[in-house]
């Protein structure tokens, strides 16, 4: 079963595909969500929140686990975050001009590269069970 995940300005949700039915809908209170990933079909979320204020940036990467209501971690960088993208063992975070490729395990970086200007956060995992595969815009 195929699921996905939607970042609307009021909130996060999540719908299945057979047969299509909302699954989720959580109301975020100071506003809607930037960015929404999901981990597969997890409870575990990726959120970067619009940016309506200070407390609220979108230069801000929350990690939740929305089953046991728990933060997993949080994670700020120096520039807005075009794109974040989880798998079993990765997460990785797309600004214009870096990619942050971070252990899910320790939650520590452990790869930063540098990119050409992607304003859109091109980036792409595989999930393949063997190898770790991941695209992204050249580097220079």
């Amino acid at each position: 079963h195929s699921c996905f995940s939607a970042a609307t300005t009021n909130d996060l949700r999540m719908f299945s595909c057979k047969p299509f039915k909302e699954e989720l809908r959580r109301v975020h209170k100071d506003g809607g969500f930037q960015i929404v990933e999901m981990l597969f079909r997890t409870s575990i979320f990726g959120l970067v929140d619009q940016g309506s204020d200070k407390q609220h940036q979108q230069n801000k990467l929350t990690i939740w686990d929305d089953l046991r209501n728990l933060l997993i971690g949080d994670f700020s960088f120096k520039s807005n975050i075009r794109a974040v993208k989880l798998s079993k063992d990765y997460f990785v975070v797309a600004l214009e001009h870096k990619i942050h490729v971070y252990s899910f395990k320790t939650l520590k970086l452990i790869h930063l590269i540098d990119t050409t200007s992607n304003p859109k956060g091109l980036c792409c995992l595989s999930h393949h069970a063997d190898t770790s595969v991941m695209a992204c815009p050249g580097t220079h």
